[in-house]
């Protein structure tokens, strides 16, 4: 099969490719109107990305499309949800850490229905709401250590003298001592009683019955003074070891905290050595710095496919556009035509004498002058359809203006990108300007710079057109070309990526 028929095929099997993902699985994103749009504002966005999710209850419903500052001080951000999901007028969102290096997701609470929905494009009425920060968190537990350690300090300025050690004993001495007394006096009142019953018995033979029940009443009024007694001594015991406990438990604690202010152990260094928290602190912040920038990993692929004429070249190439940042990105090419590369072989044909004149080494009558031998360097062209050629570039980015610099079609060289600032939502135009393979190392017998101009003119968002020129200053080989092209950026590959069954094959 002729290399034409097989670029043929692959351009009509590629564009076959591309309506079945517009008009079957929704690739190409023509459901952005199923999205709404909301702004929220907040006092403090960090750890908030562009592009971080948006989530109702821990479900994803959205994402976040910008974020932008204003002038007074407050940090505006713009969402979109589906549309499935209704926002009502009292609603609000809240910054929800995934982790403590982990990015941040935007949680809204949806709100009360009777309040009423809130329309598209509207902000949310209540302000948002940012978790504290894992500084904040440190800076509170070392307030909180402060605390306790005044708390310990007033408990050991109490029982920890010898002062308050004596005065808790005396009053313990005082309850026993007052114990005795009332014990002694029940026994004395008891003999009075006995010793002048005989003298009293004529006055109180009508209260006999009423003394009998008070001796009852003095009796266990006795017994009952012995049993409390006891139990004040067993407690007074008790509580003069407890004191005992406490004072070696707050002398312990005064020692631990001493060690922990004075900056001993790990806990201490962290709470008095502010270097060392300060690197924490740092330390945190790096890594969250560096997770936000793997967020921030965009990739987006080119497929291009055209012919050129009057030369009869077809040609196709993809690329792959790694962006680390918005205006910063890595440039892949692989790109094949018709001819293809031209690589050169170097031998030696012949051989001359020191003045260049040809020279018969096996003739007898020649000098040894003239039998120097000098071989002449020859260059054979080998021109491989089948070969590919090979760019890497660097690229960056200026408004509307991109340069690119590196390796093009395995040749250095640089361009230069201009997108037209046209306001239409599925049309673009962009212009590209490449200049490389200065001494014409991938042509024959052509060492001018290989120059390109090439019109990239998007009629859908996914679709362009490809009109230019092809070695412009070439004698032999100034082409015009034209043909189609696709192209797909990040938020299209992940859509695209999410209808494969991977979890199927995992």
């Amino acid at each position: 099969m002729k290399i034409e028929t097989q670029v043929g095929l692959f351009v009509f099997v590629a564009i076959g490719i591309f309506f079945y993902l517009s008009f079957n699985i929704g690739a190409l994103r023509f459901d952005s109107s199923s999205y709404l749009t909301y702004r929220v504002y907040f006092d403090d966005t960090r750890g908030l990305e562009k592009k971080s999710n948006v989530k109702i209850a821990g479900v994803p419903v959205g994402r976040v499309e910008q974020r932008s500052l204003l002038d007074n001080g407050v940090a505006e951000v713009v969402i979109s949800v589906h549309k499935s999901h209704k926002l009502f007028r009292n609603s609000y969102a809240t910054i929800t850490s995934d982790g403590l290096i982990g990015g941040c997701t935007l949680e809204i609470d949806p709100g009360d229905s009777s309040s009423g929905v809130l329309p598209p494009g509207s902000n949310l009425s209540m302000p948002g709401k940012t978790v504290a920060g894992v500084g904040d968190l440190m800076e509170s537990a070392k307030e909180i250590t402060d605390s306790i350690q005044d708390v310990i300090s007033a408990f050991h300025s109490v029982f920890a003298t010898p002062e308050g050690e004596r005065l808790l004993d005396s009053g313990f001495h005082h309850v026993v001592n007052a114990s005795k007394k009332l014990s002694e006096f029940s026994v004395n009142l008891d003999d009075v009683i006995r010793d002048n019953n005989q003298q009293i018995k004529n006055v109180c033979e009508n209260m006999s019955e009423t003394s009998d029940k008070l001796r009852n009443i003095i009796v266990n009024l006795q017994s009952k003074a012995k049993d409390f007694t006891s139990n004040i001594i067993d407690a007074s015991e008790s509580l003069k070891a407890g004191g005992e406990k406490l004072e070696r438990t707050l002398e312990n604690t005064e020692k631990l905290t001493d060690k922990v202010m004075s900056g001993e152990g790990s806990l201490g260094k962290l709470i008095t050595d502010d270097s060392l928290f300060s690197d924490v602190k740092d330390a945190v912040g790096d890594v969250k710095k560096m997770v936000s920038k793997a967020n921030q990993l965009t990739v987006s692929l080119d497929m291009g496919f055209y012919t050129c004429y009057p030369t009869g070249n077809k040609r196709g190439s993809v690329e792959a556009k790694l962006a680390t940042e918005s205006d910063y990105y890595y440039s892949l090419q692989i790109a094949s035509d018709s001819f293809g590369p031209i690589t050169r072989k170097s031998f030696y044909s012949a051989y001359y004498d020191r003045d260049i004149n040809p020279i018969d080494t096996d003739d007898a009558s020649l000098s040894p002058y003239q039998k120097a031998r000098v071989p002449a360097l020859r260059t054979q062209l080998v021109q491989s359809p089948d070969s590919y050629f090979v760019g890497i570039q660097i690229c960056k980015k200026f408004n509307d203006l991109t340069l690119r610099v590196g390796l093009h079609e395995n040749q250095m060289g640089v361009g230069v990108d201009y997108d037209f600032p046209v306001q239409f939502k599925s049309f673009r135009w962009t212009i590209n300007l490449d200049i490389f393979d200065l001494q014409g190392r991938n042509r024959i017998n052509d060492t001018r710079p290989h120059v390109t101009f090439a019109n990239k003119v998007f009629f859908m968002r996914n679709a362009y057109t490809y009109l230019g020129f092809d070695d412009i200053f070439s004698k032999a080989n100034s082409s015009f070309c034209w043909g189609l092209g696709f192209a797909f950026d990040d938020d299209d590959i992940k859509y695209l990526l999410s209808y494969l069954p991977l979890g199927k094959i995992a």
